[in-house]
């Protein structure tokens, strides 16, 4: 029943449970198997990370798994910041990215669920940030590779904002001072879609929860990774702020799952940002030196 041209067609074909075809052709032939990584544990649960290849949850006796704490100095070097609602989602992710970069010098990275909102945000930095001689890098496309845009990022010195969506979510790798601010636009939830909707009926058949145990559980290992592209470092420092965390909904408190031992949730809003950046000790040496220096400069003009 398709319509010629045939070749313009694809079929295409996912198991809706692929574990057990990851046990039988790849589990099932390996003496052993390590799985590695700071993202692996929500609330100490596994599920989100393997669960649906058949890792997590097993009683097995040849199975088990091990959580490792973190050397970082989190509650010292760490700010996560909600906001409270304002204006819109677009607005209000422009003018919290814009407050820390003029504080920050900079140094800032905005991470989005949607690729229409990011470049909306783009077009309303480009007027809020105008001669402030920060450059704003976006990607042009949600495929391409984050690489070139962090190397440019690294090579002003974090004199930028950078923008990215789900590419950047992991493996941004910035350390030191160059970074020391993410803004996420909204909280990471997937995108419903036919096969979601399918695995969701095989937790509720097996007695489960699907939006505790699937939905939430994928979107707070989500948040963590976007976290995640902070505190890269012993001596790195900086802020998280959630633009649209809802704090309305029952599943804010589990928010807290996805940051380390030690970093509470915070509630403030824009105006916050730069105390709380202050607190940190963030922002560019030269900046704090002209602050110093305007600031004396008023006091003898005021005398």
């Amino acid at each position: 029943g398709l319509e010629s041209p045939f070749d313009r067609w694809t079929l295409v074909l996912r198991p809706v449970d692929p574990g057990p075809a990851f046990r039988e052709e790849f589990l099932g032939k390996v003496e052993s198997l390590s799985v590695v990584s700071a993202t692996l544990f929500v609330g100490g649960d596994d599920h989100a990370a393997l669960g649906e290849i058949g890792l997590a949850d097993t009683d097995s006796a040849t199975h088990f798994s091990y959580s490792v704490a973190s050397p970082f100095p989190y509650a010292q070097a760490m700010r996560v910041v909600a906001l409270s609602e304002g204006v819109s989602l677009v607005e209000d992710t422009a003018m919290a990215l814009a407050t820390l970069a003029r504080q920050l010098g900079g140094r800032t990275l905005g991470l989005f669920t949607s690729l229409a909102r990011m470049r909306e945000v783009a077009e309303r930095l480009e007027v809020l940030l105008e001669g402030e001689g920060l450059e704003i890098l976006v990607p042009l496309r949600a495929s391409d590779d984050p690489g070139g845009l962090v190397e440019r990022f690294r090579r002003l010195q974090g004199a930028a904002v950078m923008l990215g969506s789900r590419r950047y979510w992991q493996g941004i790798d910035v350390r030191g001072d160059d970074l020391q601010a993410v803004v996420i636009e909204k909280l990471p939830f997937d995108v419903p879609t036919e096969l979601r909707r399918r695995r969701d009926l095989r937790l509720r058949a097996a007695g489960e929860d699907p939006f505790a145990r699937a939905s939430l559980g994928r979107m707070l290992l989500h948040l963590k990774q976007m976290a995640g592209r902070l505190i890269r470092s012993e001596t790195d420092r900086g802020m998280v702020v959630i633009v649209d965390a809802r704090p309305d909904r029952g599943y804010f408190r589990r928010l807290a799952d996805a940051f380390p031992d030690g970093v509470a949730i915070e509630r403030a809003g824009l105006e916050d940002l730069p105390r709380i950046a202050g607190e940190l000790g963030l922002g560019t040496p030269r900046r704090l030196e002209l602050k110093s220096t305007h600031a004396t400069i008023d006091g003898i003009d005021g005398h």
